[in-house]
């Protein structure tokens, strides 16, 4: 018997490891976003918000970030990006979704 090049469960086309982390770090910024997005009362998110958000980014980085793996200093590094990440869709979603009062 022949073993598959694919592995099993495998696709027949590679999929870049690069395009992979970049659509991870899109959606999980984005998820993060949506939910300051949804807990922010009048346009802006709260800073204990924020905080809770970057403790919990800071946690996730150091147990399976892209290179804060294991890393505080890089974990906090990594942290602070999808933090700011996140806080650029919330801006998204705020210029996108409310009714402009001004």
């Amino acid at each position: 018997m022949r073993a598959d090049r694919h592995g099993a469960g495998g696709c027949s086309w590679p999929v870049p490891a690069l395009v992979r982390d970049a659509a991870g770090l899109g959606l999980s910024t984005f998820a993060v976003g949506t939910v300051l997005y949804v807990l922010a009362p009048d346009g802006q998110p709260l800073i204990r918000h924020v905080a809770a958000a970057g403790a919990a980014l800071l946690v996730w980085c150091y147990c399976d970030g892209l290179v804060g793996r294991l890393s505080w200093g890089l974990a906090a590094v990594e942290a602070l990006l999808r933090l700011r990440l996140a806080l650029v869709w919330v801006e998204l979603l705020f210029d996108a979704l409310r009714p402009d009062t001004g």
